[in-house]
């Protein structure tokens, strides 16, 4: 009487149907990082506000150097935005530079018009200007509250509020802001600064819900406060240098984050 012997599996059809299946996991996943990765050119036209200092211009230069885009500036300090252009140029990108005093949002519009009136379209907006004042809520004048709400608030909202209509024109478009660590503190002797820079950060979270189904090509970016040092023995494991800090912010534009934290 023979016995009944079950077939033995055949593994060399298995493995090949379990790297069938591994490569297109890796494939599906590589095509949605591809596509989720934001592409700059020498055709993009980024602007950047505050790029004559600090966090912005490390942003300006990192792409001059890896896109060679267009480069564009608004800034009051036009000495430095000299140098800040022969950089630009240096790392084989285009800058423009645009005068304007945030304090008068006419200007900023002014600078804008301009701006469109060159280019047509912008691909992606980086605030990084501000204005802060050190000393006590009594000792501020009215003069000195107006421009810090202007400069930090006002001039900013209106410009997103006009890229805005031209991004959900072109279908497609990228808005960050960069705060500072001192809306997260509420930190004293600022509080005025504290307050505007907080209301923009809500207004964009609040303005990305708007938007997130009906244009879902725009992406807004939220970058949260941290420490940011200018001299090497401020360091911390907490803190961040301001080319670490541009880096950081510039590796969330490139991923389309929602957020930098």
């Amino acid at each position: 009487m023979s016995r009944y012997r079950e077939p033995s599996p055949d593994w060399s059809l298995i493995m090949i149907l379990v790297g069938v299946a591994l490569t297109w996991v890796i494939a599906f996943y590589i095509k949605k990082e591809q596509k989720k990765k934001k592409d700059f050119s020498r055709q993009s036209k980024i602007l950047i506000t505050g790029a004559c200092k600090g966090v912005g211009k490390e942003l300006a230069l990192l792409f001059a150097r890896r896109h060679r885009s267009h480069i564009i500036i608004f800034d009051s300090d036009k000495k430095s935005a000299d140098g800040l252009l022969a950089e630009i140029k240096k790392f084989g990108g285009s800058g423009y530079f645009y005068e304007c005093d945030f304090k008068d949002s006419n200007t900023v519009m002014k600078a804008l018009a301009q701006t469109l009136a060159e280019f047509h379209s912008i691909d992606l907006f980086i605030n990084t200007g501000g204005l802060a004042l050190e000393k006590s809520f009594e000792d501020y004048c009215h003069e000195e509250l107006a421009a810090i709400i202007e400069i930090n608030l006002l001039s900013p909202t209106i410009l997103i509020k006009e890229l805005l209509t031209i991004m959900k024109a072109q279908a497609k478009g990228h808005i960050v802001d960069v705060p500072s660590m001192t809306e997260e503190f509420c930190s004293p002797d600022i509080f005025t600064y504290c307050g505007v820079k907080a209301a923009i950060i809500k207004m964009l979270q609040a303005l990305k819900n708007e938007i997130k189904v009906s244009h879902p090509n725009i992406t807004i970016t939220v970058v949260r406060p941290t420490i940011v040092v200018t001299k090497p023995s401020q360091m911390r494991p907490s803190t961040y240098s301001i080319m670490e800090y541009a880096r950081k912010i510039y590796d969330g534009i490139l991923d389309g984050a929602d957020e930098v934290s």
